[in-house]
């Protein structure tokens, strides 16, 4: 639920294109990915989707792996082929990838609702 509902904000905000930090995305991270995430929303600016969708294809939950002392771990691929991003050059519009993510959550000082701490992820052909 936790991944769902940052997901669902990313693509809220992806149109926009100058993305800021919002509460909900403050509110399902923390630690190293927030940090990553405010770097990334600079990196968005001008890169906003113009049309298409963004979607949650699969969740796994993944046994066993651990990262920035998260609790538990996911796998999850998002689907953005179907969209189109604006190029911050200036240039054509360019098609959004298909990607797979391990995704791991923790609770922030060990207390409170599970958040976002750290994530990895690769470029697939599809999900």
């Amino acid at each position: 639920a936790v991944y769902r509902r940052f997901w669902a904000e990313m693509a809220r905000i992806d149109v926009d294109p100058a993305p800021e930090m919002t509460p909900e995305l403050e509110a399902s991270t923390a630690g190293p990915y927030r940090e990553i995430l405010v770097q990334l929303l600079v990196v968005m600016r001008g890169n906003q989707r113009l049309s298409g969708e963004s979607s949650v294809v699969w969740v796994k939950r993944l046994v066993g792996l651990e990262s920035s002392g998260s609790v538990v771990a996911l796998s999850v691929c998002t689907d953005e082929r179907s969209a189109l991003f604006a190029d911050p050059a200036g240039g054509e519009p360019q098609p959004g990838k298909a990607v797979q993510r391990r995704v791991y959550f923790a609770r922030d000082g060990g207390v409170g609702p599970l958040r976002i701490v750290d994530s990895e992820f690769l470029e697939v052909d599809a999900c």
